[in-house]
């Protein structure tokens, strides 16, 4: 059983779980997940108002051992080096690509309970991508809502289309049918 199990029960039967960051200010909606194939998954809206989905690799799997990288980011006289877990090299194909690869997670951080399962992920943030503004206000409200008008207004402008919790659910089983084939 991974972490997932964990926060979906502490999501219950609530529509959706809004849990507040260090800060005291609400920063992601937990809208669902589950079980696949049994492995599992969740399904999350974030701030911007895209979508995002995460998979439980089994500790067992070969991709529980991907190895850390050091990388080095470097833009005119701005260095960092940072450690990266080389998700560029799974054989996993998704809405985006993979942008999400760690042990860590901030709804972990809801647990009480130790949780050090791999999650891998994606967005739906990519430029092709609308948020889902009837989500967000529903979630965060219409104040928040209007905090952010301008971020809303200058982004929705390119998007295609909106990620629907049903799509980033498929995407999720799909990324669960490709570690098992792996």
């Amino acid at each position: 059983m991974s972490c997932i199990t964990e926060i979906l029960k502490l999501k219950g039967d609530q529509e959706v779980m809004i849990p507040k960051g260090k800060d005291g200010i609400p920063w992601i909606a937990v809208e669902g997940g589950g079980k696949y194939k049994d492995l599992e998954y969740l399904v999350v809206l974030n701030m911007h108002g895209h979508r995002c989905g995460y998979v439980a690799i089994p500790p067992n799997h070969k991709y529980a051992n991907t190895p850390i990288e050091q990388r080095k980011l470097e833009f005119n006289d701005y260095v960092k080096e940072y450690e990266h877990y080389d998700y560029d090299k799974l054989n996993i194909e998704c809405h985006g690509g993979l942008t999400f690869m760690d042990k860590h997670h901030g709804l972990k951080d809801l647990l009480s309970i130790p949780c050090d399962d791999f999650w891998i992920g994606f967005d739906c943030g990519h430029c092709w991508d609308s948020p889902d503004i009837e989500a967000y206000v529903k979630y965060f409200g219409n104040d928040e809502f209007e905090k952010r008008k301008s971020f809303f207004d200058a982004i929705s402008k390119y998007g295609e289309g909106i990620r629907s919790y049903a799509y980033v659910e498929n995407q999720c089983h799909s990324i669960i049918d490709q570690l098992l084939a792996a």
